[in-house]
């Protein structure tokens, strides 16, 4: 009746399951304390599911016009970018590389303890490679891009936001097609599917 109810109202998907969420977390509580004795009621319950993925993938023009601006606005973040358009790697992935990850002469990058739980390896392009040789290291971190105290980042600058904001992202209500740091590893995959490699792979 709760989740009829609330669909009858309109709710948004999101509210019905925090309502769910919460109900179900009090009666966990309740069964803790031996006030009920059986599984909660929302067990039973289907929740409202939403394709929240994103869809958004650039052109070779659109990635080149946010690199000019980037480059010119923050050059960290252009170089991080060139990493994730042409290695498809992850921010996480890519704040927390190390020098040690980093393999000039072979052309590689290891990527340890990724989102999917397996390592393995990136491939450098050329522009990734000169990228990565024109960085100075720091003596106060084994980070290739670290914040301004040597620490790993906890998000990207907010130089992207901006930029992507002011290029691709006025009147742009729908987040599946909002431009983000993630797009540049849709686009990363996009290209790869575009020039016949399968996606699987």
């Amino acid at each position: 009746p709760i989740k009829s109810t609330m669909i009858a109202e309109q709710k948004a998907e999101a509210t019905i399951k925090y309502a769910m969420a919460v109900i179900s977390q009090v009666w966990t509580h309740a069964e803790r304390m031996g006030l009920v004795n059986s599984p909660s009621p929302t067990k039973q319950v289907t929740l409202p599911k939403k394709d929240n993925k994103r869809q958004r993938y650039l052109s070779k023009d659109e990635a080149d016009q946010l690199l000019r601006v980037l480059k010119s606005r923050s050059p960290v973040t252009h170089d991080m970018s060139i990493l994730a358009l042409d290695c498809g790697l992850r921010f996480g992935e890519i704040a927390a590389l190390t020098w040690g990850d980093c393999d000039l002469n072979r052309r590689q990058l290891f990527i340890r303890d990724p989102k999917a739980r397996a390592n393995r390896f990136a491939f450098m392009t050329e522009r990734v490679y000169q990228v990565l040789s024109s960085i100075p290291r720091r003596a106060n971190s084994e980070l290739i891009f670290p914040d301004t105290n040597g620490k790993k980042m906890d998000l990207i600058s907010n130089s992207f936001r901006k930029t992507a904001d002011e290029l691709f992202n006025r009147n742009m209500t729908d987040l599946r097609l909002r431009v983000c740091f993630h797009t540049l590893r849709h686009t990363f995959a996009s290209r790869l599917v575009n020039s016949g490699v399968s996606l699987y792979e």
